[in-house]
């Protein structure tokens, strides 16, 4: 579990994000470098101005897990997680001729998001009621960024 929850918002996901915009750009694909940049910092506005505005403190963590210095609620992982990996599911399915290949990379962007938020509720640093609704959050703002996306 520690190493699922590592895959959300820490060094390797910074890093696999970036990396991600970089070949988007190299691939002239701005447009998909744009919504995936702008999903990201607007979840990173969300996850702030939520956390200030909610002040919920952590659990109590399990296995010595070291606790976030910020609030519990909503949890950064879930909405993180969800905007890159569901973003990046958006952008590879949009590419994806055959159907069995749409459906895998769906399924694994949904075992990934929903493992890690597992991790999150299993180390003991979150409520199972943040990560619903850091997915939730996320989803909205997939939602709307993706309407913004076809409006333009």
């Amino acid at each position: 579990m520690r190493v699922a929850t590592a895959l959300g918002p820490g060094v390797f996901f910074w890093v696999s994000a970036t990396c991600v915009v970089v070949v988007l750009l190299y691939l002239r694909r701005t447009r998909d470098a744009a919504r995936l940049l702008i999903t990201l910092a607007g979840a990173g506005l969300l996850d702030m101005s939520l956390k200030t505005a909610f002040h919920r403190p952590r659990p109590a963590p399990f296995f010595d897990t070291p606790l976030p210095h910020s609030y519990s609620f909503p949890s950064g992982h879930a909405l993180f997680s969800l905007c890159l990996y569901g973003t990046l599911a958006v952008l590879l399915r949009a590419r994806a001729r055959r159907p069995a290949t749409r459906v895998a990379i769906w399924l694994l962007a949904i075992a990934l998001i929903a493992l890690i938020g597992l991790s999150r509720i299993y180390l003991g640093v979150h409520y199972p009621s943040d990560v619903i609704a850091g997915y939730a959050v996320a989803l909205v703002w997939m939602l709307a960024a993706g309407i913004v996306d076809r409006m333009l």
